[in-house]
């Protein structure tokens, strides 16, 4: 008779939470003090031991393990006590760096059977304060420019565009960058599927605020972004200290003037 043989790893359940615990802290920076719990043989989840996780990092957490937004939503106005099981399972494989084929939840360990360790490779994310942004989620170049040319290549589209963003991120996703650059009066920072795009202007009117200049636009690197964040704190500094010395000038006067009457 031929048998088929699986790799199985042995987990007892207090070993459980201290590699969660390990993973939580590589995703959101801090440890959590975390048990595997039992439920029967059918159900076992992660739970954090007296707190309550904010959703913001309950949400991180789902999105870098890779839970579908559509499972996400099921859980918002979940109490974050604990990962439902679908969850805890992918931060255990997220953890240790495996595959597996299935779970036998016993009493005292949680087998998992089919064991293929494998060199995983995680999504590039865009750290935004809070926000852990997968580039493949947001809309593509061409989608920008596509809508840019049917409503109109300005400001105001571009706030219509990223109306869905703010409203799925608390972030437009958009940043004005209101210097010169040498070759435009200043430009706009806006993320795309692609990477980051430099959307610049050379004019504006009332109505629609800055009007584009589509035929210029690029994409960032890593020399680009450089530049334009050197470029920023030189403005800083000189308009800073220039305000700082108008402040002063006018406290003089100010106390001068008082000095008259």
């Amino acid at each position: 008779m031929n048998y088929n043989k699986h790799t199985a790893l042995r987990l007892e359940w207090s070993e459980v939470g201290p590699i969660a615990s390990k993973a939580i802290a590589d995703i959101i920076g801090r440890s959590i003090t975390c048990i595997g719990k039992r439920d029967d043989e059918t159900y076992w989840e992660i739970q954090f031991v007296d707190y309550q996780m904010p959703l913001s990092e309950k949400f991180k957490i789902l999105e870098r393990i890779g839970v579908a937004k559509e499972q996400q939503k099921e859980y918002e106005s979940t109490i974050a006590t604990s990962l439902f099981m679908e969850a805890s399972k992918k931060l255990l494989r997220y953890a240790l760096k495996i595959e597996y084929a299935e779970e036998i939840i016993s009493p005292c360990y949680l087998w998992l059977v089919g064991v293929e360790e494998k060199d995983e490779v995680h999504p590039l994310l865009l750290e935004l304060g809070n926000l852990s942004l997968n580039l493949e989620e947001v809309k593509s170049k061409q989608e920008l420019i596509s809508y840019l040319m049917e409503h109109g290549p300005n400001h105001s589209s571009l706030m219509d565009f990223c109306e869905e963003y703010r409203d799925r991120y608390g972030n437009e996703l958009c940043w004005l960058y209101p210097i010169s650059d040498g070759k435009h009066l200043g430009t706009f920072i806006v993320l795309v599927k692609e990477g980051i795009l430099s959307l610049p202007y050379d004019d504006a009117d009332k109505d629609d605020y800055e009007l584009f200049c589509m035929e210029d636009i690029t994409f960032f690197d890593f020399d680009s972004i450089s530049y334009f964040i050197d470029d920023w704190h030189l403005f800083d500094q000189d308009l800073l200290q220039a305000m700082y010395a108008i402040k002063h000038y006018l406290q003089k006067q100010e106390e001068q003037n008082e000095k008259q009457y």
